[in-house]
């Protein structure tokens, strides 16, 4: 039988379990990682045009990694990325979150592609920019936070 892969934590191993103001903007202190994994769980707002924005800001501030926008008022996912201060094509899915629900994102950061888990649905982001240059967690919008884990951790092979 296999082993599982041995998991090495970098210093930077953050968990808040809080009612967390917004919006939510903090950097990271080791950088993420093939094997990282982010999670952030809320509740969100009773508001029919709310939404919600997650951005995985880089270290030039036109760039974004990975946005992340529960549109309630389209009933949409979009996912997209922000390079050289230009929009890329969006991703646009079926919302599977209601208004006033609690929620979990979890983000998987795989080789080639970011895996985005909320609540049992499951969506996925090819990279258009590089993992290593992620900087920044931002939230903001219709929710309220209660809890944020990033373990940017580095698997052994």
């Amino acid at each position: 039988m296999l082993a599982a892969p041995k998991l090495i934590p970098f210093a930077l191993c953050a968990t808040m379990k809080l009612t967390i103001l917004q919006p939510y903007c903090d950097s990271f202190f080791e950088q993420l990682h093939v094997g990282g994994i982010i999670r952030v769980d809320g509740v969100s707002s009773d508001n029919k045009k709310g939404r919600i924005h997650f951005n995985l800001l880089m270290r030039n501030p036109e760039d974004i990694f990975l946005h992340i926008n529960p549109c309630f008022d389209q009933r949409e996912l979009v996912l997209n990325t922000k390079s050289k201060g230009k929009w890329m094509k969006e991703e646009r899915y079926p919302l599977a979150l209601q208004n006033d629900s609690k929620f979990t994102f979890t983000l998987f950061f795989h080789e080639s592609h970011t895996e985005i888990h909320l609540n049992e649905k499951k969506y996925s982001l090819k990279h258009r920019l590089p993992l290593d240059g992620i900087q920044k967690l931002q939230l903001h919008g219709s929710c309220i936070l209660s809890y944020i884990s990033i373990r940017p951790f580095r698997a052994i092979e």
